[in-house]
């Protein structure tokens, strides 16, 4: 149906507006084009379109080979006075001519996810120029010295620009602008948060290097409070990137050298925004207290998602759980709270029952090495409906939190903790996705091993169709029970197993947990990474895969490639793969040299950084009904 209302769009418009996806038809483009739109594998000449089409108005090009460095405007392309729109938007484009000032009609202008890693100075001549798109711009890091002069700008994506450190001076000139998406906060004049004092933003806003403001009269003049327009409001002290550098456990302290600026609580305090926020975010706040407007639940009362991080000062959080629209909650890396309520929580009864954080759907606990508490008052939890429509939990490097509540709408946890912890899954049985993983680095409670605690188990879980595992010795017992593992038989669809053991029959073991593998019958996707003990093709394992589809194996280094078994051991005589399976993936395996026969049903192959890999024809004479081989970075194939 696409095709055909496009063909039929085509068909009334003729010339005038072109979608190029092959170079062939760019024959197409003609005086009368006035909007066109590439994409696909070829090189396109802007010197040449202006030259065939010099009324063209809309240009706009995704083009992915590696030649789109040579896109350009050259200082004999014909002086366009037409072009109004230009989307360029490839990361191989990593620069522009200074011609680019050559379309001074230009009103729109989109170099998003590109490299390109500074705007020529004569961008700033687009005296006409009313959108400037740049976001996502990773290697991004000067923009026009005099871009104050841009009168008619009314937005500049900047977001996602980590390399970004400084904005041009005078930004505050730009009467007209209504999104800003990003503004650095600098020390010297023309770069200081008065700058937005003036300006009418709505939208998205981040604010970063909050450190550079001197105090609460300077934090004032961003006269955050009057921009009614603005729906989301990021405040860092820092410039860090809030990227998953951020998120690893593992990772060093992030904005520990902003943790001692002395005026945090008064800035913080002097910034406060509008009633009608839809997002908040505050990360690297180095003060001990957040301010009194966050206190205010009516003032937060339009809030729906709420990101604190790294505010490693902050014991108490605001009444967050008053919030009536409040659906999203990130605390990442509150290293000093130790518990999500207080002990007295008033309001949001529903039927007669008083709930706490009423409309909240995700929650994300990220390296919060206090957290020991829901509620400061466990007694709290007991008479309090909490997290009533909380759907999806995720709980990472919080140590010492030994309980849950119960979560009668959760259908998605995802937890990384110590053994003493996994035994808190056994009551959540409805859920439909589970990822656990047991942090043996934790600097939690000493734990003993999961037998020794309520044991966490499968046999409930009717309802789990994703599961996600790291194993652990301690988890063995469990994975080897085939009691254990009969609650999946009907229900799981996907399962992934990280740097797993006992799973797989190696030169090393004598017996394999089969009764993991006896009642996986419904499964039809499967994972496997870094297992070290896969060294030969798991047939009896997969024995009864029978309705499994795609397979992806990755960083097994010691898998080989052929069956430890004998032909005639094989159940079927006719290879070692599931016999429904249609997508195989091997990637980043080192010791692999060959695979077996592939099944006749395989639609797709993929093997990719095998560099021992040597051998593909026989295991492919019966795999009659591939559409699809894609092998790359495996020398040793000739």
């Amino acid at each position: 149906m696409h095709d055909l209302m496009h063909d039929l769009a085509q068909s009334i418009t003729g010339n005038e507006c072109l979608s190029v996806v092959d170079p062939a038809t760019l024959e197409d483009v003609s005086k009368k084009t006035r909007h066109l739109g590439t994409s696909g594998h070829f090189i396109l000449n802007i010197h040449r379109i202006l030259n065939t089409s010099p009324n063209i108005r809309t240009l706009l090009s995704s083009l992915s080979t590696e030649w789109s460095n040579r896109i350009m405007v050259t200082a004999d392309s014909p002086k366009p006075r037409s072009l109004r729109a230009l989307g360029l938007t490839h990361p191989d484009i990593s620069r522009l001519p200074i011609s680019i000032g050559f379309l001074k009609h230009l009103r729109y202008l989109d170099l998003s996810r590109t490299d390109i890693e500074a705007l020529p100075d004569a961008t700033s001549t687009l005296l006409n120029l009313q959108t400037l798109k740049l976001s996502n711009c990773d290697e991004l890091r000067k923009l026009p010295k005099d871009m104050r002069n841009m009168s008619n700008l009314r937005h500049l994506y900047i977001d996602g620009c980590d390399n970004l450190k400084q904005l041009p001076a005078g930004i505050g000139q730009l009467s007209s602008l209504r999104t800003l998406t990003k503004y650095i906060v600098g020390n010297d004049a023309g770069r200081r948060i008065g700058e937005l004092n003036s300006l009418d933003l709505g939208g998205f806003l981040e604010l970063y290097n909050l450190r550079n403001v001197r105090d609460a009269a300077d934090a004032k003049e961003a006269n955050l409070s009057s921009k009614h327009n603005l729906r989301s409001l990021i405040l860092c002290w820092d410039m860090i990137a809030w990227n998953d550098s951020c998120y690893r456990s593992s990772a060093p302290d992030v904005c520990k050298d902003v943790l001692h600026v002395g005026n945090g609580e008064e800035v913080l305090e002097a910034v406060g925004p509008h009633d009608g926020l839809k997002l908040l975010a505050i990360r690297c706040y180095g003060g001990e207290r957040f301010p009194t407007w966050m206190m205010d639940s009516l003032l937060l009362q339009n809030l729906v998602e709420i990101h604190l991080g790294a505010c490693a000062g902050c014991e108490h959080l605001p009444p967050l759980w008053q919030l009536p629209v409040l659906k999203f909650l990130y605390l990442i890396r509150m290293g000093s709270v130790k518990h999500l309520c207080s002990s007295t929580i008033y309001g949001n009864a529903s039927n007669g029952t008083l709930q706490a954080f009423p409309s909240l759907k995700r929650l994300v606990l990220h390296t919060m090495q206090s957290l020991k508490e829901w509620s400061e008052d466990e007694k709290t939890v007991e008479v309090v409906q909490v997290f009533p429509h909380l759907a999806e939990l995720k709980i990472i490097n919080c140590p010492n939190l030994m309980t849950i509540p119960k979560l009668p709408s959760l259908k998605s946890l995802s937890m990384k903790g110590t053994n003493k912890q996994l035994g808190l899954v056994h009551s959540l049985t409805a859920l439909s996705s589970l990822e656990i993983e047991v942090d043996k680095t934790s600097n939690g409670t000493e734990s003993p091993p999961l037998a020794q605690e309520r044991k966490m188990s499968f046999r409930d879980f009717r309802s789990l169709e994703n599961l996600t595992f790291t194993a652990s010795e301690d988890m063995a017992p469990l994975l080897e029970e085939e009691e254990e593992m009969k609650g999946l038989s009907s229900s799981l669809h996907h399962l992934e197993v990280i740097r797993c053991k006992w799973l797989f029959l190696s030169s090393q073991q004598a017996s394999s947990p089969l009764g993991f593998w006896k009642n996986l019958t419904s499964l039809l996707s499967l994972g496997i990474n870094d297992c070290d003990d896969l060294v030969y093709w798991p047939e009896e394992e997969f024995r009864g895969l029978n309705s499994l589809k795609t397979l992806t194996i990755r960083y097994c280094n010691k898998l080989v490639g052929p069956s430890r078994l004998p032909l005639s051991s094989s159940s079927s005589g006719d290879g070692e793969f599931p016999p429904n399976l249609e997508y195989l993936n091997i990637i980043h395996c080192d010791g692999l040299v060959e695979w077996p026969k592939l099944p006749a049903t395989l639609i797709s192959l993929s093997v990719q950084y095998c560099p021992k890999f040597n051998s593909m024809t026989e295991g492919l004479r019966h795999a009659t009904a591939l559409d699809d081989i894609y092998i790359t970075d495996c020398p040793s194939l000739m």
